[in-house]
């Protein structure tokens, strides 16, 4: 049986706001105020069953930006290369504010499968006013659908044109190919999303089911909405 946590029972919608008003505030708040997210979002990912090793591993690449953001902002150039202290604290509470932000998203997405963020995203998009709201939801859950296929077709074709012989480093000639290969079979699953609504009598004004909306849920939001403009008052 899955792992269930605290991020997890809430509604996908719900989640998917709260990822939207929290790393909105992450940019906005003070370097203590940050770090101290990021323990809180720790927490919950470890209640989500993602261990704090992990999380390291997968933000790692989070340091490239911090040194690029310590040689921008931490090197004082006059009279000679140096560390400046006050480029070095923006530098630092750049960082801890990227990596909140990064805390949040990795949170929604280690409570949310795929079905869910499409069904959240196409549940918000239809709130949109105008005549085509519903189309609007269609092409949120039709374009976050595709990112994975799109990732697994390129996959299939890399593994199709290796054990076809194709090197590592395939030169030009063979990287278009290998391209228009990829190219035909994304048109192909392309095909079936037509075909699919129209089995399914898609007429694009369908309505959804309505989301029940716990009590949990609206508080989450409440709390995620106050620490967003406490940020923006610069109260955090």
């Amino acid at each position: 049986m899955a792992r269930v946590g605290p991020a997890s029972s809430l509604a996908p919608t719900c989640r998917l706001l709260c990822l939207a008003l929290l790393s909105s505030a992450s940019l906005l708040m003070s370097p203590a105020a940050a770090c101290a997210l990021v323990l809180a979002l720790s927490i919950l990912l470890y209640r989500e069953g993602l261990r704090p090793w992990k999380l390291m591993k997968e933000a790692s690449f989070l340091l490239w930006l911090a040194a690029f953001t310590l040689i921008v902002q931490g090197l004082d150039l006059r009279g000679g290369p140096r560390l400046s202290e006050e480029g070095l604290r923006a530098a630092l509470a750049y960082c801890a504010r990227l990596f909140a932000a990064y805390a949040a998203g990795r949170l929604f997405y280690a409570a949310t499968t795929r079905s869910e963020l499409r069904d959240a995203a196409t549940r918000i998009a239809r709130v949109f006013p105008g005549r085509a709201k519903s189309d609007i939801g269609l092409v949120f859950s039709l374009v976050l659908g595709f990112i994975p296929l799109i990732v697994d077709e390129w996959r299939s074709s890399l593994e199709a044109g290796r054990a076809r012989g194709m090197s590592r480093r395939p030169g030009f000639a063979g990287s278009v190919a290998l391209l228009a290969a990829f190219l035909r079979r994304l048109m192909l699953a392309a095909l079936a999303v037509p075909e699919a609504l129209a089995a399914r009598a898609w007429t694009g004004d369908r309505a959804i089911a309505r989301e029940s909306w716990r009590g949990r849920d609206f508080t989450c939001l409440a709390l995620a909405a106050a620490i967003l403009a406490a940020a923006a008052l610069r109260i955090v």
